[in-house]
């Protein structure tokens, strides 16, 4: 008897394609999960259909991929409802991990970099770095890192050198991007320090110096002290605004600049004293009054609580005009006794008069302060300035408070015509 043959015109279906296949394993597990005798044996089955599956889409050209895994979401889904106690979170979990092991597995066997180390090693092509130019600050080195192909990434020198704290910022940087992690990187902290410095010495570091608030304050003081009147006599300084030296320039020791200057400075740049100080402190630039531990001290000027500066004369050699006292000393003596406003220069005057027995000539005053510790400043002739070191600043200008720094002091307490303005 004949058989009658197919029309040339219908063609048999392919059982060989990711779809068919898929299709075909899902019919299978489907009635061995129904059948299971309990929930244990269901979720194992559930389990191997997602290694099934996810070796499909792998091996799946990159044009079915996407409709590959749809489809096998939706019947993994089918399979863990077809059957009480098995939860669809752990099974979907399970294909995916298969599916990023099998992918890893590829990209290994066509030589792709799969480990985050091979990702480093092979694809950073420039690294720069920034640096900031104050000493003290305690700000961490920043690290831009640029790769072959993606974004770039920026980086504390902390973030660099720590494996897993790099991983999360580079991934966080890019979509989709997990590479692995080798275990034992995690153990050997000093094998990834050693990586990472040889990779930067091969492709070599760019420096930027960044200019630090700091720098640019302590630059500003440093023009201050060249710009400005140096005085002989530390009580001129603080009347008329200035610097005081302790001989003329350039055989000078030290700078002392009284804090209101210093404080217009610090305001200007929007820094505390104490950052400045520090920072000071940081390039050895404090002057020998102060033995280079501290860079203030606070003292008594004619009675009248004073805080200086004391800076290295070595490093600020260049001051501006030098005047061993005012031009008019005369103008900043108290009035004699029976002096009036309108008679300055009557014979009342506690010098032209002979009378005062604590006139040396000198310096033109009449008053004299107590010295209770010396530190080596003389103001010249018989004037004594008070430097009360057991009360002297150790860590800021305004007290001893450790924890915080201290306010600017008051602009302007030089005078109207200063202001004590660098």
């Amino acid at each position: 008897m004949a058989t009658e043959s197919q029309p040339d015109d219908i063609s048999m279906p392919d059982t060989d394609t990711p779809t068919a296949r898929l299709n075909a394993a899902f019919e299978t597990y489907l009635n061995d999960v129904k059948d299971a005798d309990n929930a244990g044996t269901a979720m194992k089955l559930c389990l191997d259909a997602a290694e099934d599956f996810a070796e499909l889409e792998v091996e799946a050209s990159d044009d079915n991929t996407g409709s590959i895994h749809a489809m096998a979401k939706a019947y993994l889904n089918q399979l863990s409802d077809s059957k009480n106690g098995v939860a669809r979170k752990n099974v979907r979990k399970h294909w995916l991990d298969k599916i990023d092991e099998l992918e890893k597995k590829q990209k290994l066997a066509d030589g792709e970099d799969v480990w985050f180390s091979q990702i480093i090693s092979n694809h950073l092509v420039a690294v720069t770095k920034k640096v900031n130019t104050d000493r003290s600050s305690t700000e961490e080195t920043e690290y831009v890192l640029e790769f072959d192909a993606g974004p770039n990434l920026t980086v504390t020198q902390s973030v660099l050198f720590d494996r897993r704290k790099l991983w999360k910022a580079y991934t966080s940087s890019r979509e989709g991007e997990y590479p692995d992690r080798r275990d034992d990187d995690d153990d050997d902290r000093d094998a990834w320090d050693n990586l990472m410095g040889s990779i930067i010495e091969q492709i070599g570091e760019d420096v930027e110096r960044e200019h630090g608030p700091r720098t640019a304050a302590l630059q500003s003081l440093e023009d201050y002290v060249s710009n400005t009147t140096a005085y002989g006599n530390r009580q001129d300084t603080v009347e008329n605004g200035g610097v005081y030296v302790d001989t003329e320039p350039p055989g000078h020791d030290e700078v002392v600049v009284p804090r209101e200057a210093i404080a217009s400075i610090t305001n200007t740049h929007e820094i505390t004293d104490r950052a400045l100080q520090s920072e000071i402190a940081a390039r050895g630039l404090s002057g020998p009054s102060t033995a280079g531990k501290t860079v203030s001290q606070s003292t008594t000027v004619h009675g009248n609580w004073q805080t200086f500066w004391y800076l290295d004369g070595d490093h600020f050699d260049e001051v501006g005009d030098y005047k061993e006292e005012a031009d008019d000393p005369i103008d900043r003596m108290p009035d004699a006794p029976g002096d009036d406003d309108n008679d300055d220069d009557s014979a009342g005057d506690a010098n032209a008069s002979g009378g005062n027995d604590d006139d040396d000539s000198s310096d033109g005053g009449s008053v004299a302060d107590t010295t209770t510790s010396n530190t080596g400043d003389t103001d010249g002739g018989s004037e004594v300035v008070n430097d009360t070191t057991s009360q002297s600043n150790t860590g800021s200008d305004g007290g001893s408070d450790d924890d915080g720094d201290s306010e600017p002091g008051k602009i302007g307490s030089y005078g109207p015509d200063t202001g004590g303005d660098a």
